[in-house]
């Protein structure tokens, strides 16, 4: 989560529940700079910072939303290029999808 530390912004949320309240993280895209959120539950937070591996500390985020906070971007076309080499398919991840799993993806990848 080093670039949302760095370049995001970090508000409390829900107080009403805490300390099981939220965080509201407000960002921009590092490629784009188009601007991004992602609410992450406080307890998940801490265990982040005690040392958990960021997809087992948030898995109700998508691959996307988690990238945003490693790295602030998310490049569609690298992940299809690397399925092309790896599968000899184009597969891609669904950045819609709730649960942010993989599925197959029309591309022009050759």
């Amino acid at each position: 989560m080093l670039y949302a530390f760095n370049n995001c912004d970090f508000t409390k949320i829900n107080l009403d529940k805490a300390p099981n309240h939220d965080y509201l993280i407000k960002g921009k895209w590092f490629d784009t700079g188009k601007n991004h959120e992602v609410v992450v539950k406080a307890p998940d937070l801490f265990k982040y910072h005690q040392g958990e591996l960021i997809q087992n500390c948030f898995p109700y985020l998508s691959n996307k939303d988690r990238e945003f906070l490693i790295s602030g971007t998310w490049l569609e076309e690298d992940i299809c290029k690397y399925s092309m080499m790896e599968n000899g398919f184009c597969s891609g991840w669904d950045v819609d999808a709730e649960d942010g799993g993989p599925f197959i993806v029309k591309c022009e990848c050759k």
